[in-house]
């Protein structure tokens, strides 16, 4: 400034200009650690979009079954997760169950008891032995069709931040989509017990219950849930059990 080269002004501005600037560098640098945990786990997701799925959920193969009775066996069941192979969860298991009939798996934790119904949803495939559902298994089965005829009841449901209709709807479409009627979420609720709670809520079924339910109480949260699962289940029923399905005689 002395020697011209600047005006006051202009050295005001540039002196601001350099302070704002290292402040906003400090501020970006204390998100630095998000920033690598970001990246990793971006990596950890594009990798897993990018591995092929030994069960793929969205193949045509395999025989679709058309008729169900509810039979389901499994023979010498043999199991190890995948993230840990030394440790057996399944080791042999044998046991059938005929239609209309319950089976009850009772177990401490970390039994199998979940893996049971895993299994025979066919999230995993068995490391020895057989599934069979109405004298098929499970493997020579189309995926998509299977699932489609099973009902999983969850302990606690999460229910999404939309009306008691709108979740179970969602329940309740099919793969073909086929618009899903009122009269077809009336008789859902009724068959799970919850439509005399639905029609005491402010809005029935337009009331909103909040995020995973939260302005619903617990045994509402499951009644809700459990609409969807107990109206799709064409003829496999795979609860968890709870207080709620023990008043159904689930």
């Amino acid at each position: 400034m002395k020697n011209g080269h600047c005006t006051f002004e202009n050295m005001m501005i540039g002196i601001t200009g350099l302070i704002f600037g290292a402040i906003t560098l400090g501020n970006i640098s204390a998100f630095t650690p998000d920033f690598a945990a970001s990246k990793r786990a971006a990596a950890k997701l594009f990798h897993l979009l990018d591995t092929d799925s030994a069960i793929d959920p969205y193949s045509s193969s395999g025989k679709s079954l058309s008729n169900v009775n509810g039979h389901v066996e499994l023979k010498e069941a043999k199991f190890e997760y995948p993230s840990r192979p030394d440790i057996a969860v399944l080791r042999g298991l044998s046991v059938a169950v005929q239609p209309g009939k319950t089976l009850a798996i009772v177990g401490e934790s970390g039994s199998g008891k979940s893996t049971v119904v895993q299994l025979i949803q066919r999230f995993y495939d068995l490391s020895s032995g057989q599934i069979n559902v109405e004298k098929n298994e499970v493997k020579s089965l189309n995926v998509q069709n299977y699932r489609s005829i099973l009902g999983v009841v969850q302990q606690e449901p999460d229910l999404f931040n939309r009306s008691i209709r709108d979740n179970i709807c969602y329940g309740l479409a099919s793969y073909s989509g086929a618009p899903v009627t009122d009269e077809m979420v009336t008789d859902a609720a009724k068959e799970a017990n919850a439509h005399d709670f639905i029609m005491s809520l402010p809005g029935k079924y337009d009331y909103i219950v909040g995020e995973r339910g939260s302005l619903l109480s617990g045994g509402q949260v499951s009644w809700t849930g459990q609409s969807n699962s107990l109206r799709i289940a064409n003829n496999l029923l795979l609860p968890f059990r709870n207080n709620v399905l023990r008043s159904l005689g689930v």
